[in-house]
């Protein structure tokens, strides 16, 4: 449950063998765009932190 991958495999599940809505997939979305989040933020932190000491 923390790999990325897991989620997008899931909901996407969730909507074809499964045959379930889109309700049904909107967990595994959000947490897919909270992982977007976290890997931007720590992409940006790494980057202006290497340009400081450049």
């Amino acid at each position: 449950m923390i790999v990325p991958t897991r989620w997008a495999v899931d909901g996407f599940d969730a909507m074809t063998w499964r045959g379930l809505g889109l309700d049904a997939a909107l967990p595994a979305i959000a947490v897919q765009l909270g992982f977007c989040l976290l890997f931007v933020t720590l992409a940006l932190w790494r980057f202006r932190k290497q340009q400081n000491s450049i």
